[in-house]
């Protein structure tokens, strides 16, 4: 505790201060062991030898509203800016930035403890090893709001590395993280992710552009729920998008756009089921399996795949836009879905989709134009009842992520005679 040490019974709370230039072997700037609470306060430019060069916690409980962790160290062990050891750690509205770590968790690094951020940025930290922005190795993470951008790790995980816990992810935007081996944005190692409502854009990895669920070891069988994302412009040299390993994965209500690879430009699978609904795929590349390369079973209805670059080899099994090598007991099925406008082979139809993304309800998404066979063309007992922004679908539900609605501009009698005048 450089700046403050606080023991099993003491209780601090900072209010609109500075913790700052302070240096120890644990807790460069705070060491807490009870309850602590830091409102509209900055803790910076603190450093540890070990651990938690801003703030390390020790059981007990730390909560941060309103403040800044910026530019702590902790040069010789793992949580560059907070390093929480069995507490629960809860942040709402702060800002975690350009902190650094020896180890892991160059913002925040988590074990056998608990993690509530809402509202919360992780911005340009960075770890030697894993989990640029959050490294946590069990216990529950709960991100709910804001961003998580310009992390970087030696290893795993540019943005957030998770290895065991419950890691659920919802409402916030992943861009610009880099790993230099697996998981340019989330590494999960388990496959307990819960991840929706958010946007994973321009990570990169060398396996896993955008996510990474298990493989370095991790092979299991858990499922992953993804819904009403956007994963854009990832690369990868396997699993632009996303890379799984073992376990299921149901993708429902996302966008897949513009991911590159070598393998599998959205989605590499190896193992488990992949189950995706409602799901536009892009624009996404790779030289096997321009949207997917799945060894295992795979069902995609109401999907969209569409102008997706590959490089055709004779005789693949499963086409050249999904490289389906299925193993074992693995089945293929494709239902109320369209593959259209392939480039490498001729296309068989065009869904009329709009050749850019657009946000549209807080989302990237790639909008129906007047006149697309996919309107009303989805098979009722596959359509959800909200598409990707969260707009109601119609009981005869359109193919792909979002719904199609006709914008109606009424005029005035007004604007009409001025129309008839010119």
């Amino acid at each position: 505790g450089g700046g403050i040490h606080a023991g099993a019974t003491v209780t601090i709370t900072v209010d609109a201060s500075e913790i700052s230039g302070n240096r120890a072997s644990i807790g460069g700037g705070w060491y807490a062991q009870a309850e602590g609470t830091l409102t509209d306060s900055t803790i910076s430019g603190n450093t540890a030898e070990l651990n938690g060069g801003g703030v390390y916690l020790r059981g007990g409980s730390f909560k941060v509203n309103s403040g800044a962790l910026a530019s702590n160290s902790a040069f010789g062990g793992a949580g560059g800016g907070i390093f929480n050891a069995g507490g629960e750690l809860t942040i709402d509205n702060a800002m975690i930035r350009s902190n650094s770590a020896g180890n892991s968790g160059g913002g925040i690094f988590g074990q056998d403890g608990s993690a509530d951020l809402s509202n919360t940025d992780l911005l340009d930290n960075s770890a030697v090893l894993s989990g640029g922005g959050l490294a946590n190795l069990s216990g529950p993470v709960f991100i709910d709001g804001g961003d998580v951008r310009g992390n970087d790790a030696g290893i795993f995980g540019g943005g957030i590395y998770s290895r065991e816990g419950d890691l659920t992810v919802s409402n916030v935007v992943l861009d610009g993280n880099t790993a230099q081996v697996i998981g340019g944005a989330i590494f999960d190692g388990e496959g307990r992710l819960l991840l929706t409502a958010s946007t994973i854009s321009a990570n990169s990895a060398g396996l896993g552009g955008g996510v990474n669920i298990g493989g370095a070891g991790f092979l299991n069988a858990g499922t992953v729920s993804i819904s009403t994302v956007a994963i854009i412009d990832n690369e990868a040299s396997s699993g632009g998008g996303m890379s799984i390993y073992g376990s299921d994965l149901i993708v429902n209500a996302a966008t897949l756009a513009g991911n590159e690879a070598a393998t599998g430009g959205a989605i590499f699978q190896y193992g488990g089921e992949l189950s995706a609904e409602n799901t536009t795929f892009s624009s996404n590349a790779a030289g096997f399996g321009g949207a997917v390369e799945a060894r295992g079973g795979v069902s995609l209805r109401h999907v969209t795949i569409l102008n997706t670059t590959i490089n055709p080899r004779p005789r693949q099994k499963g086409g050249p836009v999904i490289q389906a090598a299925i193993s074992g007991t693995g089945s293929f099925l494709l239902a109320n879905s369209v593959i259209a406008a392939t480039s490498g082979q001729a296309g068989r139809g065009e869904p009329m989709l709009a050749p850019e993304l657009t946000e549209s309800g807080g989302f990237l998404v790639h909008e129906l134009l007047k006149g697309s066979p996919l309107i009303d063309a989805g098979a009722p007992e596959f359509c959800n009842q909200i598409d990707q922004r969260g707009v109601p679908r119609d009981m005869d539900c359109d193919i792909g992520a979002v719904e199609f609605f006709e914008q109606v501009v009424f005029r005035s009698s007004f604007e009409r005679a001025e129309e008839e005048l010119e």
